[in-house]
This record gives structure tokens, C-alpha cells and sequence, in this order.
């Protein structure tokens, strides 16, 4: 089941290999599971479902109700 934007007050793009993977784990010790949705996605690939939010393909990419934040935001 695709979750909408609609269900998390934020979406936190990341890859499990990426050097940021810790933030991932800051939100879920912070209990944040239910208002930001982990997305798990491919960076280097040009189908990459993050191109969509953030055409630079970094990780993490936060997505909120204010906008996109990145590496350098």
C-alpha cells in the first residue's frame, strides 16, 4: 500500500547506506514514526522516485508542509 502525503505531517527520503542513514534512526528513537514517513529510495538511478522532490538527489531530503530541505538547506 502507497502511503499519501496526506497521512504524515513529513516524509524523510534516505538510503540505508548513505553516511545520514542516522537521522532514520534519530526519528524512530524519538517516537516520530507517526508524523514522518520513512522512504526508502535509490539515489544515482534517473528513474529514482526522489528526482521527483529533489531533482539533486541527496539524501536525506526532507519533504514538509513548508517545502524541501536537504544536505545543504
Amino acid at each position: 500500500m502507497q502511503l499519501t502525503k496526506t497521512d504524515f505531517l513529513m516524509r524523510l527520503f534516505y538510503t540505508s547506506n548513505s553516511p545520514y542513514a542516522r537521522i532514520g534512526v534519530t526519528t524512530l528513537e524519538l517516537n516520530l514514526g507517526k508524523q514522518v514517513q520513512m522512504q526508502k529510495v535509490t539515489v544515482r538511478d534517473p528513474n529514482s522516485y526522489l528526482l521527483n522532490y529533489n531533482p539533486t538527489g541527496k539524501v536525506p531530503t526532507l519533504e514538509t508542509n513548508d517545502g524541501i530541505y536537504d544536505t545543504l538547506s
